[in-house]
């Protein structure tokens, strides 16, 4: 689609550059070689004479008039044909992009997506004319990647900050066994009994002795 675009708008170049240099050079010529106006005198001097410059002056007129209806009826058709490509070609780019990027059918999200677009190439040195000519679909979707792209890293230097200023998270404690919590036990109960002297503790860790 986009070589067959591009190939029409080639020939209609062509086509309109054949116009523009051969019809320009043709009036060029019938403008130099129009017959001259016929001697008012000879009206009354030689009629005959009169009436026949005066017919080859006027089909040379008519003529000339001719080429420059041609002129401007080639220009606007050419032009028409153009344009009618041009909508062609946009209307089938549009219709890609909605399929790649379905939320732009709405009419906001493509406002929106229109002015990301233009300021992220403007951050580029691109200008909105630039902007402007930018058919490809292909094209837009690069500009929105850079524009989420160059979005990510301006907050980069937030969420660094808000990292550096979180509390510092604990590792989580190593898993005690059975066997050493039982062995925990015992020391603290043993702690305990030469801390209180507690008769009855002690007879409870002979216990757990025997």
């Amino acid at each position: 689609q986009r070589q067959e675009f591009q190939a029409r708008q080639a020939q209609f170049a062509q086509q309109e550059q054949f116009v523009a240099q051969t019809l320009p050079l043709a009036i060029q010529m019938a403008t130099k070689y129009l017959p001259p106006e016929p001697d008012p005198n000879l009206l009354y001097t030689d009629p005959n004479l009169h009436y026949a410059m005066r017919e080859q002056r006027a089909a040379a007129v008519a003529e000339l008039q001719e080429l420059h209806a041609r002129q401007q009826q080639a220009k606007a058709q050419w032009e028409q044909q153009r344009n009618q490509s041009l909508r062609s070609y946009l209307e089938q780019e549009r219709q890609q992009l909605f399929e790649a990027i379905p939320e732009l059918k709405d009419e906001k999200a493509r406002v929106a997506f229109h002015t990301e677009i233009v300021a992220t190439a403007k951050a580029y040195g691109f200008t909105d004319q630039d902007v402007g000519q930018v058919y490809d679909h292909r094209l837009l979707r690069m500009a929105k990647d850079a524009a989420a792209y160059r979005k990510l890293m301006s907050e980069k230097p937030k969420v660094e900050a808000k990292v550096q200023s979180a509390p510092p998270v604990q590792a989580p404690g190593k898993r005690v066994s059975a066997p050493e919590q039982r062995g925990r036990d015992k020391t603290d109960k043993f702690k305990q009994l030469r801390e209180t002297g507690d008769r009855r503790l002690g007879e409870a860790i002979l216990r757990e002795l025997l």
